[in-house]
């Protein structure tokens, strides 16, 4: 049985920000379902079926109508809850133009295009992190990780296909993170904490870029106070993943005796 349970969702993979991010969060399975049923309390609180970060802060959807007050209060109640109750978060930003530049062709074809290609990085180097954190900050030297992404994202049938091949293959050790899947992120209170977290360094990357930042946000500085891995990827640091993804696409081109590459994917922290 998993020791951890780890939820990751997706921002600005539905728009043309070219910079998909997935972020996540990282519990034990008490944590979990601890969080769950506060998130779930507090939903009702507030007359939601289930919370959406886009929804709220525009208050569209299930939020039309809301003050800003309420929205606010909203956000501020559930991050609350989730920096109770969770032990670290991860984030990692994607350039979909350094993934056209980098990556050959093929491979980008075979992830399902370029913005595909920067998610599933993305969604690896998460995971990758989520283990790291564990291991160097909570101080478990061999985390046992279930991992479940919010179905429907761009390129999440590529993470859930590659971490299915790579949970039953002779890759262990570093490499075997453990089993993935998939969910509906209305049907899964942490699927939604995920969504909060993605919303949250999202919006602050885009904030970053203004001539005149804004303060970063009471919720945003709230879960950067857990353990955390929050990034960007480098151009240098996707070399590795060129390296690999092209690897990958080889087995699927020549079965499984194509060598691993011994390289692994790392990642630049953003802060």
């Amino acid at each position: 049985m998993a020791t951890y349970r780890a939820y990751y969702d997706d921002s600005g993979t539905h728009d043309a920000s070219g910079w998909p991010i997935v972020a996540g969060v990282v519990a034990t399975p008490h944590g979990s379902a601890t969080l769950t049923t506060e998130w779930a309390g507090t939903l009702r609180g507030f007359g939601l079926t289930f919370f959406h970060a886009k929804d709220c802060w525009a208050r569209q959807g299930q939020c039309a109508g809301w003050p800003r007050e309420r929205s606010r209060a909203c956000f501020e109640t559930l991050a609350g809850a989730l920096t109770s109750h969770v032990l670290a978060t991860v984030a990692v930003g994607v350039s979909v133009a350094d993934v056209e530049r980098l990556f050959p062709t093929k491979v980008v074809d075979y992830l399902g295009g370029s913005k595909e290609t920067a998610v599933v990085i993305a969604s690896y180097s998460c995971m990758y992190q989520t283990h790291a954190l564990l291991r160097d900050r909570i101080g478990d030297p061999h985390p046992a990780v279930d991992h479940t992404f919010s179905r429907g994202f761009p390129g999440y049938g590529k993470v859930l296909a590659i971490g299915a091949y790579e949970h039953s293959s002779r890759l262990r050790g570093e490499d075997n993170l453990g089993p993935v899947a998939a969910a509906r992120m209305d049907e899964v209170p942490m699927l939604q904490a995920a969504d909060l977290m993605a919303w949250e360094v999202n919006r602050q990357r885009v904030n970053e870029f203004k001539p005149a930042p804004l303060p970063a946000r009471d919720d945003l500085a709230r879960l950067a106070a857990l353990p955390r891995f929050w990034a960007i990827h480098s151009p240098e640091s996707l070399g590795a993943w060129v390296l690999r993804l092209s690897w990958m696409h080889a087995q699927q081109q020549l079965g499984p005796n194509a060598r691993t590459p011994r390289q692994s994917p790392r990642t630049r922290r953003a802060d």
